[in-house]
């Protein structure tokens, strides 16, 4: 994984959760929803020591925003 790739995914999903914060749009998921999309991380092929190979991010973390989607579309 690319540390700068994976840096700059970070980065970016902390500005679009704070977006969320400032002008009051949902940052937190349901805990359903987040089950749902750390089951559809669990039977990728793209998920790697606890992180997607394909954004890099951490899922326990990711799937928790609202603001987040999975970069191959596999979240519902």
């Amino acid at each position: 994984m690319n540390p700068l790739r994976t840096l700059g995914n970070a980065t970016a999903a902390a500005w679009r959760a704070l977006g969320a914060v400032v002008t009051g749009a949902e940052v937190i998921v349901e805990p359903a929803t987040e089950a749902q999309r750390i089951k559809a991380c669990i039977a990728c092929d793209r998920l790697k020591h606890k992180r997607c190979e394909e954004c890099g991010c951490f899922v326990a973390l990711k799937s928790k925003l609202a603001t987040e989607s999975c970069p191959l579309s596999r979240w519902p």
